[in-house]
Parts: structure tokens; C-alpha cells; sequence
């Protein structure tokens, strides 16, 4: 009696591991595949959200009331990213920690001339209550 190969006895299991695979990756980079550009972009340049955070939520005597001292922004892969599709405007939330409270800070950026602007700076907190605090509007004068 011949005996089969090992090839020809695991050739469909192989074939079908590889088949799932395939289906797994593109699944997952369906869901994940658009937002790893954009953690890049905004590891990439942190001044994106530093900047605001430093200059702007630190000094900020609201904040400091509500959040305490030794404000600290956490980790940004649990915070939110949205850029336009030709990257001049981001939308970042950061979630931010303090002696007291947590929260998240709000930074919408345009990109003008290489440099990011900052537009916008809201900090919000859900505990107790939820409550917003407008750090910095940008003012734009209309005729």
C-alpha cells in the first residue's frame, strides 16, 4: 500500500488557514486601517496637542480649580483623531488627568503654511456633572 504525503494529506487545512487569514487582516484593516495614519501623523507632530495644552489648559485657573494641580495628558491612542482628507484640518481629543478629575481636551487645528493654528481648545469633564470649559476661540471678523 503506498502511503500519501504529507503535502498532498494537509494541503486543504494549509490552504484554508491562509484563506482566514487573509480574511482576518482585511477585516481588521478595514476597521483599523484609516486611523493608523493618523496616530502617526499626530505622534509625528505632538505639537499639535502640546502646544494648546501647555500654553493654554496649564495656565488656565478654571482648570486648575476643577482638574487640581499636576495636569497631564494621557495616553492619546485612548483619545480621538479626525483629519480632513487632505490633511489641513485635525480634530484631536485627548483625554487629560489631573489631582482631582479626569477629562478630555478638545483641540481643533487648521494647518496654514506648514504650521499647525490652533482654533479652538475646550476642556470637558463628565464627573459630577458635564461641563465645558472654552479655553481659546479663535475670533474670525466678517465683514
Amino acid at each position: 500500500m503506498a502511503e500519501i504525503s504529507w503535502w498532498k494529506r494537509y494541503r486543504l487545512w494549509i490552504y484554508t488557514f491562509f484563506i482566514l487569514l487573509i480574511i482576518f487582516f482585511s477585516i481588521v484593516y478595514s476597521f483599523i486601517g484609516e486611523v493608523i495614519p493618523h496616530y502617526a501623523a499626530l505622534y509625528a507632530k505632538p505639537s499639535i496637542y502640546e502646544k494648546p495644552f501647555n500654553n493654554r489648559v496649564k495656565n488656565n485657573e478654571e482648570v486648575i480649580a476643577v482638574f487640581g494641580d499636576s495636569l497631564k495628558i494621557l495616553n492619546i491612542i485612548n483619545g480621538e483623531i479626525m483629519f480632513t482628507k487632505n490633511n489641513s484640518q485635525c480634530a484631536v481629543a485627548i483625554p487629560i488627568q489631573g489631582t482631582k478629575n479626569r477629562g478630555v481636551m478638545d483641540v481643533i487645528s487648521i494647518k496654514e503654511g506648514g504650521n499647525w493654528e490652533t482654533i479652538k481648545v475646550v476642556v470637558r469633564i463628565k464627573k459630577p456633572i458635564e461641563k465645558r470649559i472654552i479655553i481659546y476661540k479663535k475670533e474670525t471678523l466678517t465683514d
